[in-house]
């Protein structure tokens, strides 16, 4: 979501978006010079100002397991049980495993390979939300340049566009979990994309939207396709 002025010589712009499949949520606010050429196309570049409540680039796990076995993290959630292995056929013992169970004394996993594959990841995932849910949020500002083609004709409207992020300056938050200590020197951000649309007969409309966007560690790629009725 995102609130645009567009004037012949500067443009501001506000947006918010919240993307859980990806795991972004960020605010945003630009300003920036625009200069036309031609009737179409502009370029324009400006400062833009990202908060966000995630210490993106940093896994809270890998620093946990430099230090820990896996075990002893899922001993905070789970418990176990030590059993031995039995043939069925010959009654002999052919080794040792664990049974995993839940708060509530549920099994959940019937050996360590089980809940490695499966359960565990839950327990990551969860670790990795309350660690970083204790850090706080930041702010960062950056330099971000773009540019705009516009074509507009009575049936037939198009918008192309593409922006660059670059020379990052963290702005509040704890430097320890700043994106700049996860990637080699400044990073670049970028996003680029495409509206089109067109009327079928008088007050019908077909429009598409191609977003592809990568911000901090994560990755967008969308289409939205839609209808317009006008009544």
């Amino acid at each position: 979501m995102f609130v645009r002025y567009l004037a012949k010589y500067w443009l501001v712009k506000g947006e918010y978006q919240k993307n859980e499949l990806i795991d972004i949520d960020y605010k945003s606010a630009e300003v920036r010079f625009r200069l036309p050429i031609g009737k179409k196309l502009s370029i324009s570049i400006g400062s833009i100002y990202r908060t966000y409540e995630k210490a993106y680039g940093f896994l809270p796990i890998m620093d946990y397991l430099n230090d820990n076995a896996w075990w002893e993290l899922a001993y905070e959630y789970h418990t176990d049980q030590l059993y031995e292995m039995v043939d069925p056929f010959t009654g002999e013992s052919i080794g040792y495993d664990y049974l995993w169970f839940n708060q509530e004394g549920q099994i959940i996993a019937a050996s360590d390979a089980d809940y490695r594959n499966g359960v565990f990841q839950n327990v990551v995932n969860r670790y990795n939300a309350e660690e970083l849910s204790k850090i706080g949020s930041f702010a960062d500002l950056a330099v971000v340049a773009g540019v705009d083609f516009y074509h507009y004709k009575k049936n037939f409207w198009l918008h192309l566009y593409g922006n660059i992020l670059t020379k990052h300056q963290l702005m509040s938050g704890d430097e320890r979990y700043s994106y700049n200590n996860f990637v080699e020197g400044d990073w670049i951000d970028y996003s680029a994309g495409s509206v089109f649309g067109f009327r079928i007969g008088k007050n019908l409309g077909v429009f598409s939207e191609v977003t592809l966007q990568r911000y901090w560690d994560r990755n967008l790629k969308e289409i939205k396709v839609g209808l317009n009725y006008k009544l």
